[in-house]
């Protein structure tokens, strides 16, 4: 991509995020990646490009954040005088 580009190709797309270009296709078709059609009207296949911005927003949606510690549970002591009957 040459410098003061504000689009992404495909393809482009599909080295950053190490997959095929199906899958940025399909990301595009389900709405996850925005992109814009730069297409002729009325072309039988369509030609896209994802700006940079919305880029950066799919892949900051897409980081991994530490899972949250689930909380530790502890015993509750038990006075060894009393004796549960079940």
């Amino acid at each position: 991509m040459a410098d003061g580009a504000h689009y992404f190709a495909v393809s482009d797309v599909a080295a950053r995020l190490g997959c095929q270009v199906p899958h940025v296709l399909s990301l595009i078709a389900s709405g996850t990646l925005r992109a814009i059609d730069i297409g002729r009207p009325g072309a039988r296949r369509r030609t896209w490009r994802v700006p940079v911005d919305a880029m950066a927003a799919f892949e900051a949606g897409r980081t991994n954040t530490p899972a949250a510690k689930p909380a530790i549970r502890r015993r509750r002591k038990v006075d060894p005088a009393f004796i549960e009957y079940f």
